[in-house]
C-alpha cells in the first residue's frame, strides 16, 4: 500500500464558500487563503489501480480522510466516472489529481441520493490518482465505475489482439469458431453444439448458453 503527498491547486473560491456553510463536510482538501497547502502523506491511502470499462468496490474508512485508485491513460483521453455508496444513508465524492499531484477538478460534493457521475478529459499521458472520501468521513462501501468515452490514442495491436474501444486497449480476439450445420458437425463428446450463427459454441448446463433448448 502506497502513501502519497499531494500538492493540490486550482481549487474555485466558489466551492470552497459552498463547503464552508457545513464544516462537517469533506471538502476539497485543504487550502489556506487561496495557497496551496502540502497534505500530510497521512491523509491519503492507496487502493490499488483501476481500467476503462472496469467497476470496483472499496471500503472507504477514515483516518486517513482521503482514499484513491491509479488510472493510467493517454493524453486526450475522456472518460465517465460513476461513484456511489452501497448504503444509500452514505454519500461520496471524488477528485481528479493528476501525475504531479495538482487538482485538475474539483469535487463535486452530494449528500445522500442519487451517484456522483464526473467526465474527466487527460490532458497528457500517465497515471492519475481519483481520490474519493465518503462526504462525512464516514466508514462506507464505494462502488466506482470508470467508462472510456474516447480514447486519445489507438495503438497497433499484436496479431491475436484488437483495439478496444470500451477500454482504450489491445485485447485478445474471441476464439475463432468452427462453422457448422448440425451438432455432430462440432466435438460433440467434449461438450460443443451447432449454434443458430451455424457456429459451434460450448454447451456447458448454464443459464443463458446459446445452445440449451
Amino acid at each position: 500500500m502506497r502513501s502519497y503527498s499531494l500538492i493540490l491547486v486550482g481549487v474555485l473560491p466558489a466551492l470552497l464558500a459552498a463547503c464552508s456553510s457545513d464544516p462537517t463536510l469533506i471538502g476539497d482538501p485543504d487550502l489556506s487563503g487561496g495557497k496551496a497547502d502540502n497534505l500530510s502523506a497521512s491523509d491519503i491511502r492507496s487502493l490499488g489501480t483501476i481500467g476503462y470499462g472496469n467497476t470496483q468496490l472499496f471500503d472507504y474508512t477514515s483516518p486517513p480522510k482521503y482514499s484513491a485508485i491509479e488510472i493510467t491513460g493517454a493524453q486526450g483521453d475522456q472518460f465517465q466516472l460513476d461513484l456511489n455508496t452501497i448504503d444509500e444513508q452514505d454519500a461520496a465524492t471524488a477528485w481528479l489529481l493528476d501525475p504531479n499531484m495538482s487538482l485538475i477538478k474539483p469535487s463535486s460534493s452530494k449528500r445522500t441520493g442519487n451517484p456522483l457521475m464526473q467526465q474527466y478529459a487527460l490532458p497528457e499521458a500517465g497515471t492519475y490518482l481519483l481520490a474519493f472520501a465518503e462526504v462525512f468521513g464516514k466508514p462506507a462501501t464505494v462502488r466506482l465505475s470508470v467508462s472510456a468515452l474516447v480514447c486519445g490514442a489507438v495503438a497497433t495491436c499484436a496479431d491475436d489482439q484488437q483495439w478496444s474501444a470500451q477500454s482504450c486497449s489491445c485485447l485478445a480476439k474471441p476464439p475463432v469458431r468452427k462453422a457448422c450445420t448440425i451438432d455432430l458437425d462440432c466435438d460433440v463428446p467434449t461438450g460443443f453444439c451447432c449454434h443458430l450463427d451455424d457456429s459451434c459454441h460450448t454447451n456447458p448446463a448454464v443459464k443463458f448458453d446459446p445452445c440449451l433448448p
